[in-house]
């Protein structure tokens, strides 16, 4: 198992070899680097959840690369699933559609379901093509931590345990897909992301948000904790509570992680910059959060508007605080 990064496209048939003989590879997408194996090889899928940690209720999104991939995995797909395609693929969208009686139920954590995305990112697309197979993955993090957008964070977590590591640079949206559940009458957002309930409205004029913790998930991020840190984590609506709660825990080394218009008024304390935008926000959330467990020991998280542009990055601030969301 590596104790290095080894690199990019010049480990393709390295990472495809390893993939043929049902081993991981970790490698990088627009959103978060993904720790896969071939969605067909129950064996190797079970691998993934054990160097995760990774409860086996807790479903893989399968990833492809190309559209025609999409009839390998999944049957009884309606016609908008292709419209969607059409709009959003390659990209951070995620469907979930009825699966194939092929693909093993430990990819699918034994539902009768399968999330299907194809990444945008040309590493993750040269891998998957040359590997031949559909590739199923979850984020390449240990269960509950948070998920990587580097390869240096992938190390951070599993270095020592995979064989390899495919470097394709920073992840440039920085949070996971939006995920869709197409498989009911009504659509529904499984979980938020970078395409907003707004832009899928233009498809699905109908779609509605379900995030609600349920028994049996059909997608990650609605049972288990996700993206915690390893210090205790709070949201906070306002820069005078921040600037509250920072003082009441002082001798906690705090640190505000926010945006810049929100940091305008915490001087002389400790802060980490999001950036300008909800986009800069996204992509530097998680590796934001990782600076602060290492370097600090109480975190103070923005929480952003409650409208449908801040849904994705919300979502991982409250996943990240456990749910502490101080108003006032």
């Amino acid at each position: 198992m590596i104790n290095t990064i080894l690199g990019g496209g010049e480990y393709l048939e390295l990472a495809k070899k390893l993939i043929r003989e049902g081993e991981v590879v970790a490698f990088p997408t627009e959103t978060v680097y993904g720790l896969g194996a071939d969605a067909f090889n129950a064996t190797a899928i079970a691998q993934v959840y054990r160097i995760k940690g990774r409860p086996n209720d807790n479903p893989f999104i399968v990833h492809i690369g190309a559209k025609d991939d999409l009839e390998s995995v999944a049957k009884n797909i309606p016609n908008v699933a292709y419209e969607l395609m059409d709009m959003f693929f390659p990209g951070p969208l995620t469907l979930v559609l009825k699966k194939k009686a092929t693909l093993p139920d430990i990819t699918t954590a034994n539902l009768n379901t399968v999330g299907v995305r194809m990444p945008n990112h040309p590493l993750a697309l040269e891998f998957i093509r040359a590997c031949k197979c559909p590739i199923a993955a979850p984020s390449a993090n240990m269960s509950k931590h948070i998920s990587a957008t580097s390869a240096m964070h992938v190390m951070t977590d599993l270095g020592g345990k995979i064989p390899l590591i495919l470097d394709g640079g920073k992840s440039n949206i920085g949070i996971e897909s939006t995920v869709v559940s197409l498989v009911e009458n009504i659509p529904f957002i499984l979980r938020p992301g970078a395409i907003t309930r707004d832009e899928l409205m233009q498809v699905l004029p109908d779609v509605q948000i379900k995030l609600s913790k349920v028994d049996k998930p059909a997608s990650p991020g609605m049972k288990y904790a996700h993206y915690m840190p390893s210090c205790p984590t709070v949201c906070v609506c306002s820069q005078d509570v921040a600037k509250r709660i920072y003082s009441e825990n002082i001798d906690k080394s705090p640190v505000i992680i926010a945006s810049d218009h929100f940091l305008k008024e915490c001087s002389e304390r400790n802060t980490i910059s999001l950036g300008e935008t909800e986009r800069s926000a996204m992509q530097l959330l998680f590796s934001s959060l990782r600076t602060a467990e290492m370097e600090f020991k109480y975190i103070i998280l923005e929480y952003f508007p409650k409208t449908t542009r801040y849904e994705g990055i919300n979502n991982r601030i409250e996943k990240a605080s456990s749910g502490i969301i101080i108003t006032n």
